[in-house]
């Protein structure tokens, strides 16, 4: 009897801590930058983050906010309009912004 409770509390041990561990795992092939919200496709980030840009042949795309687009794409308020080496052009109506893979900041 009590040999049978103490492998019933062990298994009860093992099984809360797997569950505890299992909901903290992140996935590895999660994009950089990437939130994890999943929801409506078409709701914009506050933030647009430049994550890939990618060169096959000679077409580019771009991957911003987990979306991938290629030149004429729209984005929220903003078209796609030049897809560069390490940056992408983006115009609406009003504005134009450059997004870039790479930080300005320089660690020394």
């Amino acid at each position: 009897m009590f040999r049978s409770t103490i492998i019933v509390s062990i298994c009860t041990v093992i099984l809360l801590t797997s569950l505890a561990v299992s909901s903290q795992q992140v996935d590895p092939t999660k994009p950089f930058g990437s939130s994890g919200i999943s929801g409506n496709k078409s709701e914009i980030p506050d933030k647009l983050i430049l994550q890939s840009i990618i060169k096959q042949n000679s077409e580019k795309n771009a991957i911003i906010s987990g979306k991938l687009l290629k030149v004429g794409d729209k984005i929220g308020e903003y078209n796609l309009k030049r897809i560069k080496t390490n940056s992408v052009i983006l115009m609406s109506d009003d504005k134009k912004i450059e997004l870039s893979l790479f930080s300005d900041v320089v660690a020394k």
